[in-house]
């Protein structure tokens, strides 16, 4: 393989996973599939009546700030156990390592459902990092292992009643039914990375470009690089090797010369050849290193800090 070869591999690669999708505005019968994650919701999405919405198994929706689903018409959801759909903000470091700032309640709006919308069925789903979780004007939806994290005001509010649910454990809800929770935590489920829009669909869509991951750009480079020379190494040596052979198996003198030069000069090249090949092992080493450094101090600490609670009030009467 040469360095154009190398080079196509790389583009290759980089277009297929630099692609999203954008959604904003009314949208007719639309059909959204795991084949190109993530949507990114950049601006409010509307179901209008009489059309319907369905967001298949996998889905990962980013909503920018202030953005929602408003749903007049019928939205189906239809995540399963091992791949939910997501919908969460746009900083959610999970699903958009290239985000600048973490995560927090507030950062959208989150799905507003109502009260003249048609069918509402969301099953294995997660809904963080928004302000009203799911809101809906209508009372006879049905929620299956629904897992809500992080949101500001309320998880689940159905005519305007807040419903207790606990942050992290799967809840199901059904009008006249009893509702039930999974004590499954969403962080044990696996998700699925990518989606698609049918191209009859009437939903705005733009293509944007996701920032390059310059880590994983050296890491290949590296990669390639290091391949390469080793190759080069090993070529060179291997003629080093027939040429001492020859060198050593030869009577006539004339001919000695010759081998022992070519043993020469193929040592020489393999040396230093082999000096990139330890040269690029190191550097893809070191890249892969800074990567998860990188990565974990993105990660959301836990502990508790200042400001985590309101503390309580003793109050004092005479």
């Amino acid at each position: 393989m040469n360095l154009f070869h190398v080079g196509l591999v790389i583009v290759t690669i980089f277009s297929a996973v630099s692609a999203q999708v954008k959604i904003s505005g009314k949208i007719q019968d639309t059909l959204l599939s795991a084949e190109r994650n993530p949507f990114i919701i950049n601006d409010n999405v509307v179901v209008p009546a009489g059309q319907k919405l369905v967001i298949t198994k996998g889905c990962v929706l980013l909503f920018k700030p202030f953005t929602s689903i408003s749903v007049e018409g019928s939205l189906i959801v239809q995540g399963d156990s091992e791949n939910q759909v997501i919908f969460t903000s746009e900083y959610d470091t999970r699903f958009n390592r290239a985000s600048s700032q973490f995560p927090n309640p507030f950062d959208w709006n989150g799905i507003l459902i109502g009260q003249n919308a048609g069918e509402v069925h969301m099953s294995y789903f997660s809904v963080a990092y928004s302000v009203y979780g799911v809101k809906s004007y209508k009372s006879d939806i049905i929620i299956e292992n629904g897992v809500f994290s992080s949101n500001g005001q309320s998880n689940i509010s159905i005519n305007e009643v807040m419903i207790n649910v606990a942050d992290g454990i799967a809840y199901s809800y059904r009008q006249n039914a009893p509702l039930t929770h999974n004590v499954k935590s969403i962080e044990e489920k696996t998700y699925g990375r990518s989606v698609t829009v049918p191209g009859d669909s009437s939903v705005t869509i733009t293509e944007d470009k996701k920032p390059i991951d310059w880590y994983k750009v050296a890491q290949i480079g590296c990669i390639g690089g290091g391949s390469l020379s080793l190759a080069a190494t090993l070529y060179f040596f291997i003629n080093a090797v027939n040429n001492q052979n020859i060198y050593l198996h030869t009577a006539d003198v004339a001919q000695q010369v010759t081998y022992k030069k070519r043993r020469n000069s193929s040592c020489t090249f393999s040396i230093v050849s082999a000096v990139p090949t330890v040269l690029f092992t190191g550097g893809a080493a070191a890249l892969f290193i800074l990567e998860k450094r990188e990565s974990e101090n993105k990660k959301i600490s836990m502990s508790p800090s200042f400001g985590d609670c309101n503390g309580f009030v003793l109050a004092l009467e005479f």
